[in-house]
């Protein structure tokens, strides 16, 4: 038999612990979308180069912004292409904390938090490199499967999100973009999520989905993703999926491999 005080405190922790579920349930894309740095020991120079490369090769037509903020609102500073160097220069930055991004096709290269200060000492760089592309996920065909992975469906919110329901995407227009050619090849998927491209070169391609509709004809957000098309790669296919923000994951779109031997 508990004891009036271990009954209270048992109430307490479970109290807490459903709190903290529900604040979970809570959780939005928009609120896992902030962005912000804290004060950088990365110190730059006020003028600098930001280059933009795959395979030591450099990347026109990337995007670099740059966004400062001066602790009571953000100001985007500068929105430039690289060009056929694959850079971007920035002149006469200020002192102060910046927050800079890089990306091609709507594909990150990589961000940076820094700072500039009045006077540069010896170890402020005056260049931000970025690699792009070369963590892409390979498979050998351009096929694969749209999923939309939504909160399960039962009276049990724990559950639920331990056990997301997957509901295929139909009717999505799929396009590829090789960003290194003028290359371009399009596709829809069928009513089950399947998508194929058919026989098309090896290489790094862009993939974008758009105009595709989940169950409830739920309309879903175009987005593009990187992945590497290779005859030797270990997985056969792609797994293509939009998860909803639920239970601390911010969601969002994710490709993968797949070992799947059909479609």
């Amino acid at each position: 038999m508990l004891s009036r005080t271990q009954d209270t405190a048992m109430k307490s922790q479970s109290l807490a612990f459903l709190t903290l579920v529900f604040a979970l349930l809570a959780t939005s894309s928009a609120a896992c979308s902030v962005s912000a740095c804290m004060p950088s020991q990365s110190e730059l120079r006020p003028n600098l180069v930001v280059k933009i490369s795959h395979d030591n090769r450099p990347l026109a037509r990337g995007t670099v912004k740059l966004v400062s903020n001066d602790g009571t609102r953000i100001v985007e500073l500068l929105s430039k292409e690289t060009d056929d160097g694959g850079s971007v220069h920035i002149s006469e930055l200020p002192p102060g904390d910046y927050w800079l991004s890089a990306d091609l096709l709507g594909i990150s290269a990589g961000t940076r938090c820094f700072h500039v200060a009045p006077t540069s000492s010896r170890k402020a760089s005056g260049q931000i490199s970025f690699d792009w592309g070369d963590a892409a996920p390979a498979a050998r065909e351009a096929a694969g499967k749209l999923v939309h992975l939504q909160a399960g469906h039962r009276d049990n919110p724990i559950w639920n999100i331990t056990n997301r329901v997957q509901v295929p995407i139909s009717n999505a227009r799929l396009s590829l973009r090789a960003p290194q050619s003028d290359a371009f090849y399009s596709t829809t998927s069928d009513n089950d999520g399947h998508f194929t491209f058919g026989e098309i070169p090896d290489g790094l391609y862009v993939l974008r989905v758009e105009a595709g509709a989940a169950a409830g004809g739920r309309s879903i957000e175009p987005v593009n993703l990187l992945f590497r098309l290779s005859h030797s790669a270990a997985q056969r296919n792609l797994s293509v999926d939009e998860a909803d923000a639920i239970g601390g994951s911010c969601g969002g779109w994710s490709i993968e491999p797949h070992h799947a031997t059909g479609l």
